[in-house]
């Protein structure tokens, strides 16, 4: 029976029903960040340029994780599929097109695609040698896949057991993961919360030690931000990402940078990189992945459009050209007066 079972594991994961496929993305130029500062920088930040991406693939959509290998962008999205793509650049690291794209279907441990939402709901990814681990919404475990020419392939494994090492105490489930190459962090795999302050545990991230053991730690909210991605800096420090949406208010955006020793003694601040609004180009940014060069390291990012027509997926590269450690310290917030008990008359 179990051999059974095993063959026809082994033939859902070879169905050409669940195979990759060649698409197109179109891509559009979008030069200018905000149009109210034309130089395009921002404090230590240099905007390089974005591009605006579609495609007539109905599965393209919702890209919610981002990492890179060289020039290959490696993109999970929110209905439970990958996305590979060449990044064309110039040479000062401008984006100019996408080439060579490719998606497919995330499979699960049986080698089938996810069958739900609740199950298909990918939020990050980190490559980790010649892996790729993914966290999905709703506290789920999280899985691996082997990479073949950059692309995940084979039924998904569970590195860190059936449950999410990191649970959300409204059911959301991890949303950034960054594994660490060097610097005081190597080796480990460090994971975020997305949930916003006044929801969120008091432990919102956690480092994963090469051997599993688990270190609990808290990355300081400011106001209404939630994290929604993350990446490593060549030195081992941390990019953040931070996003806040409402109807009225609109939607901002916000990275922050996280000193690797600050992470490593628990008390993590960082300071932030920039802030933006509805004012510029930004989207629903959810993804980042940073690559080395020799004017400074890119950081570039993908926004989830929700599958919504009202809204874009956009990629956008900026450039670190400025010394991180000019950057102003956060000051400690006010505390919040208690309301006074008033005794029953």
């Amino acid at each position: 029976m179990r051999l059974k079972a095993l063959a026809f594991a082994a033939a859902i994961s070879l169905s050409p029903a669940f195979a990759d496929e060649p698409i197109t993305i179109n891509a559009t130029s979008l030069p200018v960040f905000d149009r109210s500062v034309p130089s395009n920088r921002f404090g230590p930040l240099t905007y390089l340029d974005g591009l605006s991406l579609n495609s007539r693939h109905s599965d393209f959509e919702a890209l919610s994780g981002l990492t890179m290998q060289r020039d290959r962008l490696i993109m999970v999205t929110d209905e439970g599929n990958w996305v590979t793509a060449t990044l064309q650049s110039e040479t000062n690291g401008m984006p100019v097109r996408l080439t060579n794209a490719r998606i497919g279907p995330l499979l699960n441990t049986d080698g089938s695609p996810m069958q739900s939402k609740r199950l298909a709901d990918a939020e990050a990814v980190t490559l980790i040698g010649d892996q790729l681990w993914v966290t999905f919404e709703r506290n789920q475990p999280i899985r691996a896949y082997d990479l073949q020419d950059g692309v995940p392939t084979g039924p998904a494994r569970l590195p860190l057991g059936s449950a999410a090492p990191l649970q959300s105490s409204r059911n959301a489930g991890p949303e950034a993961l960054v594994h660490v190459t060097t610097g005081p962090l190597e080796g480990q795999t460090i994971l975020f919360l997305e949930e916003q302050w006044r929801s969120a545990p008091l432990d919102n991230a956690a480092r994963i030690q090469p051997d599993g053991g688990l270190a609990l730690f808290q990355i300081r909210r400011l106001d209404r931000f939630a994290i929604t991605g993350a990446a490593m800096l060549p030195d081992g420090d941390l990019v953040i990402v931070e996003r806040f949406f409402t109807w009225d208010d609109g939607i901002f955006m916000r990275l922050r940078w996280l000193p690797a020793n600050e992470i490593a003694n628990g008390a993590v601040e960082g300071r932030i990189l920039l802030e933006a609004d509805g004012g510029t180009i930004i989207d629903n940014m959810e993804g980042i992945a940073v690559t080395d060069h020799p004017n400074g390291p890119i950081l570039t990012l993908i926004s989830d459009d929700n599958g919504n027509f009202f809204q874009r997926t956009v990629l956008l590269r900026f450039q670190i050209t400025g010394d991180l450690n000019d950057l102003p310290v956060l000051t400690p917030p006010s505390p919040t007066p208690r309301p006074v008990a008033r005794p029953n008359l």
